[in-house]
């Protein structure tokens, strides 16, 4: 049975995100994901993404270390994630 998503939000730390060209998310069909290019030391934390839908709600968490320095060119990012 297809279940249809009707608001997806996502969250860094307690703070909501806001999505811009640094950070950006996508959709194809069910599956959600998001992506930050040029990641820094700021991005390192817990992450949660908050689906709803009229039948109720699906919590996803997990925790992303950014490990070393931000890649200065943007080609390779090394991050580390952890499902909770």
């Amino acid at each position: 049975m297809f279940l249809c998503i009707t608001d997806v939000y996502w969250f860094h730390d307690t703070f909501r995100l806001d999505f811009d060209e640094r950070c950006t998310v996508a959709h194809k069909g069910q599956v959600f994901s998001m992506e930050v290019v040029e990641s820094t030391l700021a991005d390192d934390g817990h992450y949660v993404c908050l689906a709803f839908n009229e039948h109720g709600r699906c919590c996803h968490q997990f925790t992303v270390s950014v490990i070393g320095n931000p890649v200065t060119n943007g080609l390779i990012n090394v991050i580390n994630l952890s499902k909770m």
